[in-house]
């Protein structure tokens, strides 16, 4: 068998760095259209409280009345960087004993995304805290409301 040695020449191999430096921007990016959002997310929950608060009251209050088990849209009054929805976990309908909602701020490719996260459900309460516990990036903000950065 013959081995034959490959030659490359200078020009081919100086595209190799910037087209590896060109996806890992593009992988890291948390918003599919180019750089993420910029927001300093204390400000933003420090902003918004009152009204995710209200509005989680709503969903334990109206539960599939008004809302469903998935996505949905913000109300009015949420401004940037609410403009992503939210999701209700659950199985076909809300269980308002064991809530878990994902405010999310930015929503990107492959699964990635930053979110507030409510939650009453105790199981879900212990996952969050091991989360924060292993993660750089996750925090508890108070009891049952967390900052998810997946």
């Amino acid at each position: 068998m013959k081995i034959r040695k490959l030659k490359f020449s200078r020009v081919g191999c100086s595209l190799l760095p910037s087209t590896a430096l060109a996806i890992v921007s593009l992988l890291n990016s948390c918003n599919p259209m180019g750089s993420p959002k910029k927001f300093d997310w204390h400000k933003v929950w420090v902003k918004n409280r009152g009204k995710l608060v209200s509005l989680t009251e709503d969903v334990k209050i109206n539960g599939g009345e008004k809302y469903e088990v998935g996505n949905n849209a913000f109300a009015d009054g949420f401004p940037y960087p609410f403009d992503e929805g939210f999701s209700i976990k659950g199985n076909g309908k809300i269980d308002t004993s064991r809530l878990l909602i994902t405010y999310y701020l930015d929503r990107g490719i492959m699964g990635h995304y930053s979110a507030f996260v409510y939650t009453n459900d105790s199981t879900e309460v212990r996952k969050m805290d091991a989360k924060v516990k292993m993660s750089a990036n996750d925090y508890k903000l108070e009891t049952n409301w967390y900052i998810v950065n997946d």
